[in-house]
């Protein structure tokens, strides 16, 4: 997975400044491993016991460009639909700046 220079520049700006708090160093960490997940599995990554313990986090995240939604799914704890989330990659950013 490509992770564009424009991502890893906000990610590295935030990081450096201290600007990220640690439950998003936390989700960064998390979903290092390239595969989308929903909040629900990335909470139970985390081991945290509620998805409000991440979600303000995992927008704020999103509002930054750093991670980007990436389709949806049923989960499998609610059975709803709920949106996949991932590290933001080069082609998103791509499209975003093209708008």
């Amino acid at each position: 997975m490509t992770i564009h220079a424009h991502s890893l520049q906000a990610y590295t700006q935030e990081r450096d400044s201290g600007q990220f708090s640690k439950r998003e160093h936390m989700i960064l960490h998390a979903m290092h491993t390239g595969d989308s997940m929903t909040d629900r599995q990335l909470m139970h990554i985390l081991q945290f016991p509620e998805p409000g313990c991440i979600r303000p986090r995992v927008n704020r995240l999103l509002e930054l460009g750093v991670i980007e939604e990436c389709g949806e799914t049923k989960c499998i704890w609610t059975r709803k639909t709920v949106r996949l989330i991932r590290l933001a990659t080069k082609e998103a950013r791509q499209e975003e700046m093209a708008l």
